[in-house]
């Protein structure tokens, strides 16, 4: 007889291994789950398989630390806001799944999809068919700055990069490659002003932003943010590195009383969630939708895994064959440098065997004590200080009749002292009394360096090899002049040239940054004198320099001389993404601002790319003090210096940050041209530096009067 007590027993079993059955199956789908979306994510960046980067900012090399935080244009990967921010736009997506808040998903300035291509993939994977990714794109770059509208746009200039307008075929594409081209996803194609007002959406779950620009954020703002349900999730992608975008932010909240708590992602984008409306605790439904068993979703997720991972494959094969391409292009460059190698090997040595019987010639040796004489004669002048006289004759000097006799005036840390160039005060130099103990400079240690051989024709005309130099500081000349491959006009006195040299005999000039190219003769002179690993150098002005570009192809550089047209030394988003590439280890040794000549635009350079510097290295800022040499030029009403402020605001900001702060400037050099900073030891902020924080003036702000 069956003991009908083991019924409910077995009953108990069979509900149990249902359970674990169903269990076991919940982890296998969030396992899969998981696993799509991650190497989605590894695709769209292209970090999967190593993309390389593309011009404007790169050298096609794959640098996985600018690639993680977003710093540089991938060659053919969806997205350039990198492993953060798209890390981020996961989890606030699967945030508003899993709180059920209602509406929509959008992205504002898209470029080639990626972004939105992840926000589709992140319903698929969840099964959510009752949401649309909203894709808001003009699909033709940006516009041109509307100034008189929006000033905070002035300057702007991406409109001007191709590499931004990716078409709306392109980005519908790269959606049917993803198996994601499908009713879900909605396309809105023109500038935002005429498409966002009357576009057919209801609500908003997730609103990111991305339109590099006050007018397009503003736009997307005032459209769409009255959209966005309770709960839902604003994100800002360049709200730190391009100003126009965060004061757009800025604008909005204040004039609609909000308050938002503005959260940080990577040092670029930000996000902030918008607060309830509802009573506390109050919690937000969606209505339920038809959920397929968990074996079907299981089983639609490993195809979709198998078909991504086909795509990857594909991506990775092309990514191959480029650097197999690459590879053999290389190995003929490599080739045809052996054969120079040899051809200079050979020249080396006819040169070493001219050198040799100089040397050894009866003229060279006659001639000895004459050099000799002259390195005693220019040491004793250095060892005494010029002369009031010398002094005031030289402060009424123009900027014209500059001379390589200049003295300097030396400030060090924080206290300032006016003497020669060759007494040096370090900040231990002191005597009990507080009064500077001053030490010749032989007593310093200096790094001894071959010179170059400089050949003087006279004070406007220099030879360095086989490369000549015609020096001018008429404005006019200038900017009519040309240069060519081997003979560059170069806007600099000799004692400017000399000091360089000086320089070079100190310490070791390695990787140079310089703002202002103009006719190529600086970055040939540094080139010359530095022999540096890395010279790269920005212009305002967007048509290269001919004789710079045949230079650089005539001697081999490419390497080593990187130049940046069309860049204005005061971008911070474009200053910071070159820097950033080229000078990832902040590790500059020279800097050399020869750009605008103007406060504003100088401080702002200054606050860039000075965090770049090397401890140790210098900064130097050319023709400080215009507002003050004598001359028509400098001091007309008709002057086109009228009326701007005086770059000499700066000098003073420079000196109080040195008192303040000695671990962030060790010491200032300056002379009636030009002022040499010497970095600290002290790490600066690694982004949105600005040296009025860090400057002590007793709780008052500094006006720039002059």
């Amino acid at each position: 007889m069956n003991n009908r007590s083991d019924a409910p027993q077995q009953v108990d079993r069979r509900l149990h291994d249902q359970s674990d059955s169903s269990r076991h199956a919940v982890d296998e789908l969030q396992r899969i789950q998981n696993i799509y979306i991650e190497l989605m994510q590894s695709s769209l960046t292209g970090n999967i398989y190593r993309d390389e980067s593309r011009a404007p900012f790169g050298s096609n090399t794959f640098n996985p630390q600018l690639r993680e935080h977003g710093l540089d244009w991938p060659s053919h990967a969806q997205t350039m806001i990198g492993i953060k921010r798209l890390a981020n736009l996961r989890a606030l997506t699967e945030s508003v799944i899993t709180d059920n808040v209602p509406g929509d998903l959008i992205e504002t300035g898209v470029w080639r999809g990626g972004a939105c291509i992840l926000m589709r993939a992140i319903l698929y994977a969840y099964n959510i068919t009752d949401r649309c990714v909203w894709v808001a794109d003009s699909f033709e770059g940006l516009p041109p700055a509307n100034e008189s509208l929006y000033p905070a746009d002035a300057g702007s200039d991406f409109h001007k990069y191709d590499e931004l307008a990716v078409t709306l075929e392109q980005v519908r594409e790269n959606f049917r490659v993803y198996g994601l081209l499908d009713e879900q996803t909605k396309f809105i194609k023109g500038w935002f002003k005429d498409t966002l007002p009357s576009a057919p959406i209801g609500q908003l779950a997730l609103l990111r932003l991305d339109g590099d620009m006050y007018e397009s954020t503003m736009d997307a703002l005032t459209s769409l943010y009255p959209k966005l349900s309770p709960h839902g999730y604003v994100i800002v992608d360049d709200y730190h590195v391009v100003p126009a975008c965060k004061a757009a932010i800025d604008d909005y909240c204040s004039a609609n009383g909000l308050q938002p708590e503005i959260i940080e992602i990577d040092g670029v984008g930000v996000y902030w969630r918008k607060p309830p409306v509802t009573k506390r605790g109050t919690e937000i439904i969606r209505p339920s939708q038809l959920v397929e068993s968990l074996d079907v979703q299981i089983a639609r997720l490993n195809q979709a895994m198998v078909e991504l991972s086909q795509n990857v494959i594909t991506r990775l094969n092309q990514a191959v064959a480029e650097r197999d391409e690459q590879l053999a292009a290389l190995n003929q460059s490599i080739a045809k440098r052996d054969i120079q190698i040899t051809q200079l090997s050979q020249s080396n040595a006819e040169l070493t065997g001219k050198v040799t019987a100089l040397l050894s010639s009866t003229s060279w040796r006659i001639t000895k004590p004459i050099r000799e004489a002259k390195n005693i004669i220019d040491t004793v002048r250095s060892s005494y200080p010029p002369t009031a006289t010398s002094r005031d004759s030289d402060q009424s000097m123009s900027k014209t009749d500059r001379h390589p006799g200049t003295p300097e005036v030396r400030l060090i840390g924080a206290a300032s002292v006016v003497r020669d160039r060759n007494p040096v005060l370090s900040s231990q130099e002191r005597s009990e009394t507080g009064k500077p103990i001053y030490k010749p400079a032989s007593h310093l240690p200096i790094v001894e360096r071959i010179s170059p051989m400089l050949i003087w024709e006279d004070d406007m005309h220099l030879k360095i090899g086989n490369v000549s130099f015609h020096l001018s500081f008429d404005t006019g000349e200038l900017r009519r002049g040309n240069s060519t491959a081997d003979n560059f006009l170069l806007g600099k006195h000799r004692h400017m040239v000399e000091k360089s040299v000086e320089i070079g005999q100190q310490q070791k000039i390695g990787k140079i940054f310089e703002m202002g190219i103009l006719k190529g003769g600086s970055v040939v002179l540094y080139d010359q004198i530095f022999q540096p690993l890395k010279i790269t150098a920005i212009d305002h002005m967007p048509e290269p320099v001919s004789a710079l570009t045949k230079y650089i192809a005539k001697h081999s550089k490419s390497g080593v001389i990187k130049p940046y047209y069309g860049i204005n030394q005061a971008d911070r988003p474009n200053m910071e993404k070159i820097l950033s590439f080229e000078f990832p280890d902040r590790d500059i040794d020279l800097i050399i601002d020869d750009a605008s000549h103007m406060y504003e635009e100088t401080r702002e350079a200054f606050n860039i790319s000075f965090p770049y510097v090397a401890p140790g290295g210098l900064y130097i800022i050319e023709d400080w003090a215009w507002a003050h040499w004598a001359g028509n030029s400098w001091q007309s009403k008709n002057s086109s210096f009228s009326g701007k402020t005086a770059l000499s605001n700066l000098l003073i900001e420079l000196f109080m940050l040195a008192a303040s702060r000695p671990d962030f400037i060790e010491e200032i050099f300056t002379n009636h041209n030009s002022i040499i900073i010497k970095k600290g030891c002290a790490e600066l902020p690694a982004c949105n530096f600005n040296i009025a924080d860090h400057y002590l003036l007793r709780g008052k702000k500094f006006g720039a009067w002059l």
